[in-house]
């Protein structure tokens, strides 16, 4: 349980964030002992855009009337990928998750890393589910695995034996649990899909949501580039 005490969870990460640059901010916190980094797409970043394709990038925004800049909605975008961060002691880690880090973020190349609490985590992601998996085949083969540690998995109620579910959220009654159930469903969520095929990325189980822009994000069509 100390351990939990010690880790955080850094949201809004630059897509090409790397632990170099993460222990050379968060280090001031205090001494780290571990960092880890989810959700990165490497394999469909472009790289860093020149100064030209920034400015054509941001002229096709403006012409797009779907924008967010036509109907005076814009939001600060919000990356998918995410960070968790272990310290070595108590102090560093009370010091990382300051209420100004928790509310408005270290701010990192203009992205608003927020810090947040790993006990306020009790939910897996479970996404990009291939084609022709059914809800109940699913919770079948979640059932099996987590039953070795005392776990129960159901469908919610009312929702389709035979619906395609493209993700899935498994609600665990702690982080702790939901820690120590990660790589049982990491494991039965592959051996399930192995025999799949996928259209863009295999299945991921992921501590956030990923949100619905992600592609955009991982090959720089949006975001502070």
């Amino acid at each position: 349980r100390f351990f939990f005490t010690l880790t955080l969870c850094v949201l809004n990460s630059p897509i090409d964030v790397s632990e170099v640059e993460l222990f050379e901010l968060y280090s001031r916190c205090g001494p780290i002992q571990s960092i880890s980094i989810f959700n990165q797409r490497q394999d469909l970043d472009p790289g860093k855009l020149s100064p030209k394709l920034q400015k054509e990038r941001k002229r096709r925004m403006c012409m797009n009337r779907d924008s967010p800049f036509f109907n005076n909605n814009w939001q600060r975008p919000k990356t998918p990928v995410y960070c968790q961060i272990t310290f070595a002691n108590a102090k560093g880690a009370q010091v990382a998750i300051d209420p100004h880090l928790y509310l408005f973020g270290m701010v990192v190349r203009k992205h608003a890393m927020r810090s947040l609490k790993v006990s306020d985590l009790n939910k897996l992601y479970v996404e990009n589910l291939p084609k022709g998996l059914h809800s109940v085949d699913l919770e079948y083969h979640l059932a099996k695995h987590l039953e070795e540690r005392d776990m129960y998995v159901s469908l919610d109620l009312g929702q389709p034996k035979k619906s395609e579910p493209t993700s899935c959220e498994i609600t665990f009654p702690s982080f702790e649990v939901a820690f120590l159930s990660h790589d049982a469903v990491k494991e039965s969520i592959d051996s399930l899909c192995e025999n799949y095929e996928f259209e863009q990325r295999k299945t991921a189980v992921n501590w956030i949501q990923t949100p619905g822009d992600a592609m955009k994000h991982w090959t720089r069509e949006v975001g502070f580039y």
